[in-house]
Parts: C-alpha cells; structure tokens; sequence
C-alpha cells in the first residue's frame, strides 16, 4: 500500500473525526438506555425470585404429611452407613439440607440418627 497523498490525509482526518463523534453519540444513548434498563433487570430478578418462592409452595412435596416424609427418610439410610457419621454430604445431613420444615423434622427424629 502507498502513504496516502496530502489531499487524502485530510479527508481521512475528517472522516477519523466524524466517526469518533459517531462513536462518542452512540456511547451517550447506550449510557441512557442502560440507565433506563438497569431497574427493569433489577425488577425482573425480583419478580424471578418471587415466582420462585411461589412456585416451590405449589409443589405436591410440600403437602405431603410428615408421617410419609418420615417413612421417606427412613428408606434413605444405607443399610450400611458411612463410618464417618459428621460427613455432612451423607443421610441424614443432606435431607437437614433441604428447607426447614425437612430440617426440623429430620432432627426431631432419632432413629436417624
């Protein structure tokens, strides 16, 4: 490629300046739209996280009876448990792990244990 001619140095120094004014306006309106989009992300998460916890209400675990939760649990014990009885990624800790209504049930219960 030839260095451009002085004549064309111009026009591309004009050209250089009419993109960054381009680029410089472009940066303004995202920096706007953002501003506008930032709340409503943040409102869907809320709405996300509300539908979540309204969905996990509904689910037909959550209208099972203890009595039924507790024959669950039981058939969750290995027949022959870990020797490390702390290990907390084992029966019963996991099903301690679940919600607090699993949580209080489970540590109510002694044969567990």
């Amino acid at each position: 490629n030839d260095p451009p001619l002085l004549s064309e140095l111009a026009v591309f120094k004009y050209d250089v300046a009419e993109w960054e004014s381009i680029v410089a306006q472009l940066q303004r309106k995202i920096s706007q739209v953002q501003a506008l989009l930032d709340p409503l992300v943040a409102a869907r998460m809320n709405a996300e996280a509300h539908l979540k916890d309204t969905k996990s209400l509904i689910r037909p675990i959550c209208h099972l009876p203890n009595e039924i939760l507790m024959q669950i649990f039981h058939l969750c014990i290995p027949l022959f448990p870990a020797a490390n009885t702390l290990d907390s990624t084992t029966v019963p800790w996991t099903l301690t792990h679940v919600c607090q209504r699993w949580r209080n049930l489970a540590r109510s219960l002694s044969s567990l244990w």
